[in-house]
């Protein structure tokens, strides 16, 4: 997980000393901004139906497009890996997610064991409807990376979607064992064990996640969901009204609320 590289001082560094400066620079380049550009998104699911509300964690890079030939054969076959990468992610911001595909298709052909590139490529194609070849790509990343938290978060709601409750499960307590504080990570948790009936557990799960992010609209809906589903409606009513007081028109919660409102009238 690398992020470009600045281009290099020749007039500034020796070079006796430029081998060793460059690799410093990338190694703090990683700390700092790898995890950030290229881990990608969450998807977030709910009660009653799984979707795939993916809030994009990637940042736009500049693309490589833009690089000349002569440029391009004094790069590095990880100089150009890495610029597939950028690209992949920024084409991903963009919404251009064949585009996205062919970078990081690419990208993979030069090195095989790049976590981030098959976790990129997996987005985009579920993005593209193509969630057996996304699910690849992410088993893939976890070969290589098995403690991958975004993976196995998104691999789990693949799961979801096909039906595998139970696998989807051991995906989710991947997450929330690795990263505790992972507030998408106990939402999908809660989703996956409401599937299975077990509401007392799937309430508690959704309040972790809150606990965690206040904010956070896909839980307090699924925990008024729950609510609802044990005849709970005021309590449901309270979840929503927080949620429609910061977001007035977020459709979950209004459809949840119609549904609230249809209980009471009973």
């Amino acid at each position: 997980m690398l992020k470009g590289e600045t281009p290099k001082k020749k007039n500034t560094i020796s070079l006796i000393l430029l081998p060793w400066a460059i690799w410093i620079f990338l190694a703090l380049d990683l700390l700092f901004f790898g995890w950030l550009f290229y881990r990608g998104t969450f998807s977030r699911s709910k009660v009653e139906s799984v979707t795939a509300q993916e809030q994009s964690a990637i940042t736009p890079a500049k693309s490589a497009g833009g690089t000349n030939l002569e440029e391009t054969a004094l790069n590095s076959p990880q100089d150009v890996r890495l610029d597939l990468i950028k690209a992949g992610n920024a084409s991903l911001a963009a919404g251009a997610n064949e585009e996205a595909i062919v970078k990081f298709t690419k990208a993979i052909q030069l090195n095989a064991e790049d976590e981030d590139a098959h976790f990129n490529l997996g987005i985009a194609l579920t993005r593209t409807g193509k969630p057996l070849e996304a699910k690849k790509h992410y088993e893939k990343a976890l070969e290589i990376v098995p403690d991958y938290e975004e993976v196995h978060n998104n691999l789990g709601n693949l799961l979801l979607v096909e039906g595998k409750t139970d696998e989807a499960i051991v995906h989710f307590l991947k997450v929330i064992s690795s990263n505790p504080d992972n507030s998408n990570g106990h939402n999908n948790y809660g989703t996956a064990l409401a599937r299975v009936g077990k509401i007392p557990e799937a309430i508690l799960s959704f309040s972790k996640a809150i606990s965690l992010q206040n904010n956070h609209f896909d839980a307090r809906v699924n925990l008024a969901n729950a609510y609802l589903s044990q005849k709970r409606s005021e309590e449901a009513l309270q979840e929503l009204g927080v949620v429609l007081k910061m977001n007035p028109n977020f459709p979950p919660a209004l459809k949840a609320l119609a549904r609230a409102k249809q209980k009471l009238s009973r």
